[in-house]
């Protein structure tokens, strides 16, 4: 969502790893990918335990990441919901 808590529909929605350890070694691929719908939301099922780097982007703002720890042990860490609101710029 926009600053005025607006949807943001098309909004590119990626998400990374996040190693416990940083070096050359540890650079990992993106997991996955969607864009935003008309609504704004977005859904990552399945998702397993561990840190996770959240990055949306849209035409017309900063990038923004968001850190998510996913705990399997407790199921509302898996089914929270995550807004993430963007600020206008490049």
């Amino acid at each position: 969502m926009d600053a005025s808590a607006s949807p943001l529909q098309n909004a590119v929605v990626e998400v990374f790893p996040v190693p416990d350890k940083i070096g050359p070694n540890n650079a990992k691929r993106r997991v996955t990918a969607c864009l935003t719908g008309t609504d704004g939301r977005f859904c990552f099922p399945h998702f397993k335990a561990g840190k996770y780097r959240v990055s949306v982007s849209a035409e017309g703002f900063k990038v923004t990441d968001v850190i998510l720890t996913v705990d399997a042990s407790h199921w509302r860490s898996r089914r929270k919901g995550l807004d993430i609101i963007l600020q206008v710029g490049t």
